[in-house]
């Protein structure tokens, strides 16, 4: 059945948010969701008849009406379609909501699980534009980048070879070959436009969901402990972001440098910056095969392309490190890893040559102290820590209440012996990480964006890498890594910059606490501070005291000797042990049974008694 709205709207172009209303009532009275008809407010721009004939027929539709004017409490969930017809909705509404669909499949936290597994199959199965309307796009934003220039007549003017027929056709943009001169010679590269007219579409959308979103959130407890506004205002603001495409190769080239570093043969595609604006981009054609081609097929037939066991898994774990890396260390990664996306060079005869990744419209952000929780939070998971993963969770994701922590951690617990626990072949560290989201949801923790991608990355890669390595397992590579960079957060301490901020920190506390000490007497010397006490053991009192200085003396020791160490590490001239200066290895030892002494001291008071 036909929408006749949507019929109308696409002999006039792109739609306003009025029309797109229109489009998403009549979609929704055509699957019978009635209740979110009259929740969204929906049922004023139906045509008159259909909407008689909804408020007359339609049971759900007055029994919430009575339920309004009666109690006037926000309903506990929203009431949803059968996780089939949804997706159905999501695809007939357009490419804004097949991309709101992808984005629900990784919130594990906010549907049920069936509701993911049917929206993870939305795919963005697109007819092409007319390629007349694509190829005014690439003359626009040619002009654009070359105002100066003369105005090509077609596309033939701007690349010196150009495919018309489209390789790749997304809810976007479409994909094509093409070539460009570059100091005499034709490069082969891809070039992306923005499908014609899909920024008016999507800004149209945006504000009908943000209205939504609006409702939602005054309509129904779910919406207000979810925030569903600023899960809205983030999804525009993720969307306006890929329909920019001088951003995609900005996070291209960043994460390119980030992986170069490394050492490791892994690339990403040149950004040719001459042929790349807002609605156009040009990159190198990488060329190498998709990673799926290595993988065996579902009837049993071998993969289409056969290389040895062992290539197989430095394959998987030169992966799982570049993206681990990316999370973990850089704070850009990657957020759409599938099969499609990841490529490797081949030298022939099985042999692999590197890792090729492309396309970077959806990547991730952590920030350093972000990086530096989710860092504990794995290691504590692989340590079966569920006290400290607790506390880290907590720390990263934001509560919407009174947590239970000691029952939160309870269940931790119990969610990683069932994971973690099992035979080291069946661990499954992204399944794992949904299973979190699931636990985060039940007590009312929202947990951030990055968290999520984080944990959709993880399942694709774990997918790909058991592909490649029948005995692959996620934990036995990430644990190493992790281990490495906690190592690496100490050792940086007493290098360069890091070290100099230590040292800082240390002689700031050395230097202000006796003066702030001196102030505290003072003060209470003239009266200003009044301490009452009740004491009714004046020794054990003293004792305590005594004690506390003792410990804070031994503190202050520590760290001088540690900072009078590195600072002699530098001596050039004189005996060593084991590679330092003696005088240095002597005050680090020196420093460290003094820490070690202190340790011991604080275990003992810090006992039971």
């Amino acid at each position: 059945m036909s929408d006749p709205t949507r019929t109308a709207r696409q002999a006039s172009g792109p739609p306003n948010a009025n029309q797109r209303r229109a489009e998403i009532a009549s979609t929704l009275a055509r699957y019978g969701w009635d209740v979110l008809l009259l929740r969204l407010s929906l049922l004023e721009v139906l045509p008159a008849g259909l909407r008689q004939q909804i408020q007359m027929s339609s049971f759900l539709v007055r029994r919430q009406r009575e339920e309004d004017e009666g109690e006037g409490e926000p309903e506990h969930d929203p009431t949803l379609p059968l996780p089939s017809v949804l997706r159905q909705i999501l695809i007939e509404l357009g490419p804004t909501y097949v991309k709101l669909g992808q984005v629900l499949s990784t919130r594990a936290d906010l549907l049920p699980q069936p509701y993911i597994d049917e929206l993870s199959k939305l795919q963005e199965q697109v007819p092409p534009a007319p390629w007349r309307e694509i190829e005014q796009v690439i003359i626009e934003e040619w002009m654009a980048l070359h105002p100066d220039g003369p105005k090509p007549r077609t596309v033939h003017d701007i690349f010196p070879t150009f495919d018309t027929t489209p390789i790749a056709c997304g809810s976007l943009g479409q994909v094509y070959r093409a070539t460009v001169t570059e100091q005499g010679r034709l490069l082969p590269v891809i070039v992306k436009v923005q499908r014609p007219g899909i920024d008016v579409m999507v800004e149209a959308d945006m504000a009908v969901l943000q209205d939504f979103a609006r409702l939602i959130a005054a309509r129904t407890r779910w919406g207000q402990w979810n925030d569903v506004e600023g899960l809205a205002a983030e999804f525009a603001a993720v969307l306006m972001a890929e329909l920019d495409f001088t951003k995609e190769a900005a996070n291209t080239e960043e994460i390119g440098r980030n992986l170069a570093e490394t050492g490791e043969d892994v690339r990403t595609p040149r950004i040719i910056h001459a042929y790349t604006s807002r609605r156009l981009q040009a990159q190198e054609f990488l060329t190498g095969a998709k990673v799926s081609v290595l993988f065996p097929r579902a009837d049993g037939a071998p993969a289409d392309v056969a290389m040895p066991l062992d290539q197989r898994r430095r394959l998987a774990s030169l992966i799982t490190t570049c993206f681990l890396r990316q999370i973990f260390v850089d704070g850009l990664f990657h957020a759409d890893p599938h099969p499609g996306n990841v490529m490797f060079a081949d030298r022939g005869a099985g042999r692999l040559s590197g890792l090729l990744l492309i396309d970077f419209g959806m990547v991730g952000r952590t920030d350093p102290r972000s990086r530096e929780i989710l860092v504990d939070f794995f290691l504590a998971m692989i340590q079966f820590d569920a006290a400290r993963a607790t506390d880290r969770i907590l720390e990263y994701g934001h509560p919407q209440g009174r947590v239970d922590r000691q029952a939160l951690t309870v269940s931790l617990d119990h969610l990683l012996r069932e994971f973690l626990g099992r035979p080291s072949a069946e661990v499954q560290m992204g399944k794992l990480m949904q299973r979190v989201l699931e636990l985060m949801g039940r007590y009312r923790v929202r947990m951030p964006t990055s968290f999520l991608l984080i944990s959709r990355v993880l399942v694709t890669l774990e997918g790909i890498c058991r592909q490649l390595d029948p005995d692959y397992m996620l934990v036995k590579v990430a644990e190493p890594f992790i281990r490495g960079i906690v190592r690496g957060q100490f050792t940086g301490l007493l290098k360069g910059p890091e070290f100099m901020r230590f040292a800082l920190d240390v002689r700031n506390v050395l230097v202000r606490s006796p003066r702030r000490l001196d102030d505290l007497l003072a003060q209470l010397n003239s009266g200003q501070i009044r301490i009452e006490t009740d004491v009714r053991d004046m020794r054990r009192f003293e004792r305590t005291l005594t004690g506390i200085g003792n410990r804070l003396t031994m503190a202050w020791l520590v760290a001088g000797l540690l900072i009078a160490g590195a600072g002699l590490a530098g001596l050039e001239h004189g005996p060593r042990i084991l590679g330092l200066p003696a005088l240095s290895f002597v005050t680090f030892g020196a420093a460290g049974v003094l820490g070690t002494w202190l340790l011991v001291l604080l275990s003992r008071s810090s006992a039971p008694k």
